[in-house]
């Protein structure tokens, strides 16, 4: 799928648009599949949870604030909710908190409703278990996937999130997106009559530089910032 840009993704996902919506769970997937990977005890696991978290997403888009938190940071603590919402044994949760998401221990106590000596003993017992750092696991097939991920999810979302088919993606798309469709024309047309104007004042003397000549500094005068000054008509 074309890359664009992610504001205009949200934009079109808020209207509805088909594209939008597509390239929206492609970003969720790319974001979120090594995260899911660590939750899931298999392959369907890794489509519910990134299935989930599509569905949440776009419930959440309207009141998104980008200012306050980035997409990818978004989409990563949806997954970690989601995944662990698959009753993922709680000394696992912990070990998975602590040491691949770098959650800092209160914030874990927080999220898992534990005490502090009950992190502690959880997460020797998990060490013992899993010596080897989950970083070790490899993505792979991620785009087939993908493929077969929106594939699943395109039914449920025809039903959740009725789909706008006259509906274009915002302005924002990026200009290769806009050309491909024709959006180009109008733009060379506007370029064209502005160019067209600048070289007709141009020839008329309107906005050359000096064509006012000014014996004395007025009191009050414009200017307008292209080499000439305009005296005040009270002055």
């Amino acid at each position: 799928m074309e890359a664009i840009n992610i504001h205009t993704i949200i934009e079109g996902c808020l209207v509805s648009n088909r594209k939008a919506r597509a390239l929206l769970y492609q970003q969720v997937f790319d974001i979120g599949l090594p995260v899911a990977r660590f939750y899931a005890r298999n392959e369907n696991g890794i489509y519910t949870i990134l299935d989930n978290t599509y569905f949440h997403l776009l419930e959440e888009l309207p009141f998104y604030d980008s200012t306050k938190l980035g997409f990818k940071s978004w989409v990563r603590q949806v997954v970690i909710d989601k995944g662990l919402e698959q009753g993922l044994p709680l000394a696992e949760a912990v070990y998975l908190l602590q040491v691949v998401e770098g959650y800092d221990k209160k914030d874990i106590e927080k999220r898992l409703n534990i005490t502090e000596a009950e992190l502690e003993r959880h997460f020797q017992k998990a060490a013992r278990k899993m010596p080897v750092p989950y970083q070790l696991r490899v993505q792979t097939g991620a785009r087939e996937m993908a493929a077969t991920g929106w594939e699943r999810i395109a039914g449920k979302l025809q039903q959740r999130f009725p789909v706008d088919e006259k509906t274009a993606l915002p302005f924002h798309a990026r200009a290769t997106a806009r050309i491909q469709g024709g959006g180009w024309i109008g733009w060379a047309v506007l370029i064209g009559l502005c160019a067209m104007s600048l070289v007709a004042l141009d020839f008329t003397g309107f906005i050359k530089g000096n064509k006012v000549p000014v014996q004395k500094i007025p009191v009050t005068h414009i200017s307008a910032g292209m080499g000439f000054a305009l005296p005040c008509p009270n002055h």
